[in-house]
């Protein structure tokens, strides 16, 4: 699609639809209808999903209120709220804060969260770029992954000691985030999997070949 043509397009068949409630099984109407409010007052007037699986990874539980997509060509972006039961625990930092019923939220917990869709031939995977990341080394990373072209930069040994140097199965639903590796050489990047934990793989660019250098666990 050429950039003159690109236009916005909402994710969502229609204004009126109600949003999906997940994990809201124990939630009355009256809370519901709180929420819709509170997200109203930040700007969100039809949310197309509402969260109560989300915790910090302090303990603290919140609700996660997200708006409808816009997509421009690679680009996805939406408005998303955070906001607590006022009887939970005050783990944010709230600045001008609005309550309606037992619900609180604040402008420092109004983000515009943005990803990138990498497709190759006919499958997708939506990534959250970190500052300064290329998308074209996102798309020569996420498609040499993806067509098994990675080539394998993994230490054999650590002086004495064997190591496994077998690449491993990458689940390409788990990626979240894609960052530039700090410290390291030009075009070296992490990509993570998980929210709150996960895989992270060190990865690098080399005359547009993509080498796995190391991974491991990472937790927030």
């Amino acid at each position: 699609m050429s950039s003159l043509l690109a236009v916005v397009v909402l994710v969502i068949a229609g204004q009126g639809i109600a949003p999906e409630w997940r994990e809201a099984s124990g939630v009355t109407s009256a809370d519901k209808d709180a929420i819709l409010k509170l997200a109203l007052a930040f700007g969100i007037d039809h949310p197309r999903t509402v969260s109560f699986n989300s915790m910090l990874p302090s303990g603290c539980p919140f609700v996660r209120v997200e708006a409808p997509v816009e997509e421009r060509d690679y680009r996805r972006t939406w408005r998303e709220l955070l906001l607590r039961n006022r009887k939970w625990p005050r783990c944010f930092t709230e600045r001008r804060s609005k309550r309606i019923g037992q619900w609180v939220a604040s402008n420092a917990q109004l983000s515009t969260v943005e990803e990138w869709r990498i497709e190759d031939r006919g499958w997708y995977v939506d990534l959250r770029p970190g500052p300064g990341v290329s998308y074209e080394d996102v798309k020569l990373i996420v498609r040499a992954i993806h067509r098994g072209e990675l080539i394998n930069r993994l230490p054999r040994s650590d002086g004495p000691i064997q190591l496994n140097a077998t690449l491993p199965n990458i689940d390409f639903d788990e990626f979240t985030t894609i960052e530039k590796s700090s410290g390291a050489a030009p075009r070296s990047y992490e990509i993570r999997t998980g929210k709150v934990s996960g895989l992270v793989f060190n990865l690098r660019i080399v005359d547009d070949k993509v080498e796995l250098l190391s991974y491991g666990s990472w937790l927030s």
